[in-house]
């Protein structure tokens, strides 16, 4: 996935962290929950059989890693398949990986909305494998409600926690402009 990171990040003054999904206890979540906090959001399904789970194991690893300096980023999990992604199913399988991680789904339109806001890949479901082919990147929103970087999916839980313990200790309270 490194030339999808690269191909986002060189578009990260189109994308517009935008979304009002559904968590788990039917409660609505926007960015403007989480003002003063970093957000770092992964979009998967929890029927992936490899890659997802994957990642939500890096990004729990990556917090517990952080220690006491992951308390100002909230790791977000937001399905591409609403169909059989339900709050309480996405927010049960999040919480399986961390109960720190935060599962959201929501109506298709809506999560249409969030992966068109963030230039996410989603494929055509495999109607035989139920498999939903789509990129592997995780999003960094500062806490001003800005996107900073994409990073790749594929990065051991070290390696994310360095890069995100760069990233928070660039700037939470003044943020670059797009």
């Amino acid at each position: 996935m490194g030339g999808a990171a690269v191909a986002a990040a060189s578009r990260q003054d189109r994308i517009d962290p935008l979304f009002s999904l559904i968590g788990p206890r039917h409660h609505q979540f926007t960015p403007k929950d989480f003002r003063g906090r970093f957000l770092l959001i992964y979009f998967g399904y929890t029927g992936c059989p490899d890659q997802c789970p994957l990642t939500l194991a890096s990004m729990a690893s990556a917090m517990q890693l952080l220690g006491p300096r992951a308390a100002v980023i909230q790791p977000i999990f937001i399905t591409v398949d609403p169909k059989r992604d339900t709050p309480k199913i996405v927010g049960n399988y999040a919480r399986l990986f961390s109960s720190r991680i935060i599962g959201l789904s929501g109506g298709q339109k809506a999560i249409t909305e969030a992966e068109s806001a963030f230039h996410v890949y989603v494929g055509m479901n495999n109607s035989k494998t139920s498999s939903i082919p789509h990129s592997s990147l995780l999003y960094v929103v500062g806490p001003l409600g800005r996107f900073r970087t994409a990073l790749s999916g594929d990065l051991t839980a070290a390696k994310l926690a360095r890069a995100l313990s760069k990233i928070v200790g660039a700037g939470a309270p003044t943020e670059h402009t797009r």
